[in-house]
C-alpha cells in the first residue's frame, strides 16, 4: 500500500511547522519557559509541547529491526499498543484542560477589551473569557477520545449508542461557558485588522462548523452505528494530534508574537501551514463517517440551535429505525 499524497503533504507541513517553531524557541534559549511569572502555566506548556512531539513521532515512525520507516500499512495492533495510545490520548486531553485552566487562573487579562475575539491580529490579546471558553473545547476533546477508545474493538451496539449520548452530554453545560463568535472577527470593522487576517478568521469559522458536525457529532454517531475501531489507525492518529496542536498553538503563537520571539508574518505563515496540515488530515478521517448523518446534524443545528444532545439522539434513533425497517442490521 503506497503512501497517499495527502499523507505525505500533511507530514511535511507538520514537520515544517514544528521546525520553524522550535527554531524560534531555541533562538531565544527557551526563556519563556523559565520566567517566574506564570511558571506553572509555562511548565505545563512545555510538557504539552514535548508530549505532542512524542505523539507525532509515535504516529509516523516506529522501530523495526533497528531501522525506521513511515507506517502507512496500519500493522496488526497488539493490546499493549492499544493501551499505550489510550494512555497517551487521555494524558494529552488532561494536559490540554489543565493548560487552559492554568492560563485563565494565572493570566486574568481583566483589563483587556477587544472589538472581537481571536488570536490572529497582532494587536489582539486573549481575554480571560476566551481562555475559559477554550477549556470547554479541550474538555470536549478529552470526552471524544475517551468515547472512541471505549467503543473500539468488540463492543455491543446498545453500549455504543448509550456511549455516544454520554459523549454528547457536555453540550448540556455549554451555556455555562463564555461564548464568542468567529464571525465577529470579520463582520465587526477593525481598522487595525488586515484583509488576510479577516479571511483566515472566515476560514476558521467554516473549519469549526465542519469540525462540529462532521468530525465531532458526525464521527461519533457513525462510530456508534458502525463500531469502527479508529484510535489506532495512522490516519486518525495524525488527525487527532493536529487537532490538539491547532487548539493550543492558536494561543501559544500569539504569546510568542507578544513577547517578540516571533514576527507577526511568521505567526500567520505557521497558522496557514497548520490549517493546511489539519485539513488534509481531516479529509483522511472522513471515509469513516456517514455523510448523510453529518449533513443532518448540520441542518438540525440551524433548526434547533443549542440542542446538540437532542439532535444527536434524534438522528441516531431515526437511522436505527430506518435500517431496522429495511431489515438491515445496525
Amino acid at each position: 500500500m503506497k503512501m497517499h499524497i495527502s499523507d505525505g503533504t500533511c507530514i511535511l507541513c507538520t514537520a515544517l511547522f514544528f521546525l520553524v517553531l522550535l527554531s524560534k524557541l531555541v533562538q531565544h534559549k527557551l526563556i519563556m519557559f523559565t520566567k517566574r511569572y506564570g511558571r506553572r502555566h509555562a511548565i505545563l506548556g512545555l510538557t504539552y509541547l514535548v508530549w505532542l512531539l512524542i505523539g507525532f513521532y509515535g504516529a509516523t515512525v516506529y522501530s523495526s529491526t533497528n531501522s525506521y520507516r513511515l507506517i502507512y500499512r496500519d500493522p496488526i495492533v497488539t493490546m499493549n499498543q492499544r493501551y499505550s495510545w489510550m494512555a497517551y490520548d487521555i494524558t494529552l486531553g488532561i494536559l490540554g484542560v489543565l493548560l487552559t485552566i492554568s492560563a485563565a487562573n494565572e493570566f486574568k487579562h481583566d483589563h483587556v477589551k477587544n472589538s472581537a475575539s481571536g488570536t490572529l491580529d497582532e494587536h489582539a490579546t486573549v481575554t480571560n473569557k476566551e481562555m475559559l471558553e477554550h477549556s470547554f473545547y479541550q474538555g470536549l476533546n478529552l470526552v471524544q477520545v475517551l468515547f472512541l477508545h471505549a467503543t473500539a474493538g468488540d463492543t455491543s451496539a446498545l453500549y455504543r449508542w448509550a456511549a455516544v449520548l454520554l459523549a454528547t452530554s457536555p453540550w448540556l453545560v455549554r451555556s455555562r461557558f463564555p461564548i464568542h463568535h468567529f464571525s465577529d472577527n470579520y463582520n465587526k470593522l477593525d481598522e487595525r485588522s488586515s484583509g488576510l487576517v479577516r479571511l483566515l478568521y472566515r476560514v476558521k469559522k467554516y473549519q469549526y462548523v465542519f469540525y462540529k458536525h462532521f468530525l465531532l457529532h458526525g464521527l461519533n454517531i457513525s462510530v456508534a452505528l458502525s463500531g469502527h475501531d479508529l484510535p489506532t489507525e495512522t490516519a486518525f492518529r495524525m488527525y487527532w494530534l493536529l487537532l490538539n496542536t491547532a487548539y493550543v498553538m492558536e494561543f501559544f503563537l500569539q504569546t510568542l508574537v507578544k513577547r517578540r520571539y516571533m514576527g507577526q508574518s511568521t505567526m500567520l505563515f505557521l497558522q496557514k501551514v497548520l490549517m493546511l496540515a489539519s485539513t488534509l488530515a481531516a479529509f483522511r478521517v472522513l471515509q469513516h463517517i456517514y455523510f448523510i448523518l453529518s449533513l443532518c446534524s448540520l441542518v438540525m443545528n440551524f433548526m434547533y440551535r443549542n440542542q446538540d444532545v437532542l439532535n444527536t439522539m434524534t438522528i441516531l434513533l431515526l437511522w436505527i429505525a430506518i435500517r431496522s425497517y429495511d431489515g438491515d442490521t445496525v
